[in-house]
């Protein structure tokens, strides 16, 4: 717990720092670990191909004829768009990260939550799933599992039904709502139908568990997007079916009393936290809008 304190701290030393004019480049970007520092920046990362789980030519369903996008991906998705090489550059920086912690190149299930909505955990979520699919032998798959408020395929121009409420009430099968994505390598399986279920009985179900271990062994790395902390134990329910959670904080944003009692909060129901993305700025705007919860980017105070 005390790494999040340790980034929360260093991230207001930064803004103190930079009051001047902004820089060219505002977002930042990077995760957050007990010996990591913030904004580290490490040549490695790009010099060297990141590690990963073999090459298997099983994962993905070989005759599956999944849709692909029917209209343009927003422009949040920085790195599928190549607005901001910077910005891309530290979103693989966290892949190369993630993958390093991964040293038996095992398929992994990684969740993501934040402890507030517009944090911008769903935008975090898209652009690593994308940086990952750049690794050539990864198939990638995105999972929308906030209930309360998905977007996943709302970013990726995709319909956002049929999805997993669907499989985990028995009236799909995966291969029936999986979509191809226009990035090779990467799907998404959307939210569904959300009206007038109940999240957190469908996620702690048995059938739950089932599907994610089936998707697991498909594909070589799954990433679920969850709902805030702060509000709905939905996060900390996946969070104990996935090899490890990332927690999304916010420069600016995030109060270190909330983000510790998260921490707490995850790690009494053994959660693995795995490490923690910091996104900040120098400017009170975020021009790839950042508002999958309707929080307006422009103005991250709201």
């Amino acid at each position: 717990m005390g790494w999040i304190a340790e980034a929360l701290k260093k991230a207001d030393e930064e803004r103190a720092t930079v009051l001047g004019p902004p820089r060219s480049h505002p977002h930042r970007t990077g995760p957050i670990g007990p010996t990591d520092d913030l904004f580290q920046d490490r040549p490695e990362d790009s010099a060297a191909p990141p590690p990963g789980p073999p090459a298997t030519e099983d994962v993905r369903p070989p005759d599956a004829d999944l849709p692909r996008a029917a209209e343009r991906p927003d422009h949040s998705l920085v790195v599928l768009h190549g607005q901001e090489p910077v910005l891309t550059e530290q979103y693989r920086t966290l892949r190369t990260r993630l993958l390093s912690q991964n040293t038996r190149a095992h398929s992994q299930m990684i969740a993501v939550t934040s402890s507030l909505p517009g944090e911008g955990k769903s935008v975090t979520t898209s652009n690593l799933g994308i940086v990952l699919a750049e690794v050539k032998h990864l198939h990638v798959l995105l999972v929308d599992a906030d209930f309360r408020r998905s977007s996943l395929a709302r970013l990726f121009g995709l319909k956002p039904h049929p999805g997993l409420v669907e499989v985990l009430q028995g009236q799909a099968d995966i291969d029936q709502v999986v979509q191809r994505t226009i990035v090779e390598n990467l799907d998404l399986m959307p939210a569904g139908l959300t009206d007038g279920v109940n999240p957190a009985e469908l996620l702690s179900s048995k059938r739950a568990a089932a599907v994610f271990d089936e998707l697991r062994d498909r594909y070589g790395y799954v990433l679920a997007d969850t709902p805030p902390c702060v509000d709905v134990a939905d996060a900390g329910i996946v969070g104990q079916l996935a090899d490890g959670m990332l927690m999304i904080l916010r420069l600016g944003k995030t109060p270190q009393p909330l983000a510790k009692r998260i921490v707490q909060m995850l790690q009494a129901s053994r959660v693995n936290l795995i490490g923690c993305v910091l996104i900040g700025s120098e400017e009170a705007s975020f021009p790839y809008g950042y508002d999958d919860y309707g929080y307006s980017g422009r103005d991250h105070h709201r």
